[in-house]
């Protein structure tokens, strides 16, 4: 995922062939990889959508011809690979599990900014809605006392985590699987990147990382 969206950043500067080639292959080792990656061609036209000026016509047609080869591909292989399967994959399943597992998603936020008390498969009964305030509240205020933010930005890395974490939420799930954050918490890095907190660090000014010190110290 990281790859294909560095070759995409890439080939909307150079408009360089080989640039979009990768970005179409590394989007299609994501895909083979684990099945989230179907959400990554959404998450990238929302990003050239917002951020690119210079978009072509043909342009959306190579990235639209390129994700489809690999859609198709992989559809029916999935098709073929789950034939047979005693778990119900319809789509009333689908939302129906969605909505039973959509829940987690606040521990999900908690944990990506404040990881207290880990575990590898938690339940809904164990969230902390205390650390899940004060996480939201720490974005929240991140964001709202940075000047000169870019806000198209800012809901970029917001649709990341969130995009990125929903297929999981279609699954049948009784526990919140913390490697879920794996990809997604790009995404509040992405925010991060737009503050002043993050703006303002310099090797130069000791203060500034007086802060992020304890903060390490304290994990």
């Amino acid at each position: 995922i990281f790859s294909g969206f560095i070759f995409l950043l890439k080939y909307l500067e150079t408009k360089k062939i080989n640039d979009l080639v990768w970005h179409i292959l590394f989007f299609g080792c994501a895909l083979f990889t684990k099945e989230n990656g179907i959400v990554f061609p959404a998450l990238c036209i929302m990003y050239i959508w917002f951020n690119s000026k210079n978009i072509l016509k043909t342009d959306w047609f190579k990235f639209a011809l390129g994700y489809f080869v690999f859609i198709i591909i992989w559809f029916f292989l999935r098709k073929g690979a789950i034939e047979g399967s005693t778990t119900d994959n319809s789509l009333s399943a689908a939302v129906s599990n969605f909505a039973n597992n959509v829940p987690f998603i606040w521990q999900y936020i908690s944990k990506a900014i404040l990881p207290f008390n880990l575990s590898v498969m938690c339940m809904m009964e164990d969230a902390n809605y205390v650390q899940v305030i004060i996480a939201i509240l720490l974005i929240a205020s991140a964001i709202y006392f940075s000047k000169q933010k870019r806000w198209s930005f800012i809901l970029f890395g917001l649709a990341w985590f969130v995009i990125f974490l929903a297929p999981s939420f279609s699954a049948r799930l009784v526990e919140g699987l913390e490697h879920r954050l794996y990809v997604p918490i790009i995404g509040f890095i992405i925010v991060a990147a737009e503050t002043a907190w993050m703006k303002n660090l310099s090797i130069d000014h000791k203060k500034v990382w007086i802060a992020h010190a304890i903060y390490l110290l304290a994990f």
